[in-house]
């Protein structure tokens, strides 16, 4: 009998640690939206999940003149993925990261990430960007 119930608890025991596993597997990745002037949209999960991730390949650059852009509000959980803000300007092919990280690092211009392009271009084809700023400073996030 003891025998019987030591087993019992082992596998439950191990059906808890498998649940919390599985839990902690099932809130890691990210989701996302991108706003334009006048609303959101919800990023499929694969952009939203490109976008999280560190590996594109861009330059850093200067502070270009104001412009036309859009939003770009990524949150995500787990290893390896990045909660991040960017804004987007499609017709200079620039980007404004702001990562949220421990320590914090500051925000930055660069280069857009040439593998997501075309998907966010087509994304954003029938929403408006916002007007451009007549300063930065007044819509970068902090």
């Amino acid at each position: 009998m003891r025998g019987l119930f030591l087993t019992a608890a082992a596998v439950g025991v191990a059906a808890v640690a498998l649940g919390v596993t599985g839990a902690l597997a099932s809130t890691a990745g990210a989701r996302g939206k991108v706003c334009g002037a006048k609303r959101c949209m919800t990023l499929p999960a694969a952009l939203a999940y490109s976008l999280s991730q560190r590996s594109g390949s861009y330059s850093t650059t200067g502070t270009p003149k104001p412009a036309r852009y859009y939003r770009i509000v990524i949150k995500s959980r787990g290893e390896g993925f990045i909660s991040q803000t960017i804004l987007w300007l499609p017709r200079q092919k620039l980007w404004y990261d702001r990562q949220f990280l421990t320590p914090p690092v500051p925000g930055y211009w660069r280069t857009e990430d040439p593998a997501v392009r075309s998907k966010l271009t087509t994304f954003v084809r029938k929403l408006q960007p916002f007007p451009a700023p007549a300063k930065w400073s007044r819509v970068l996030p902090k």
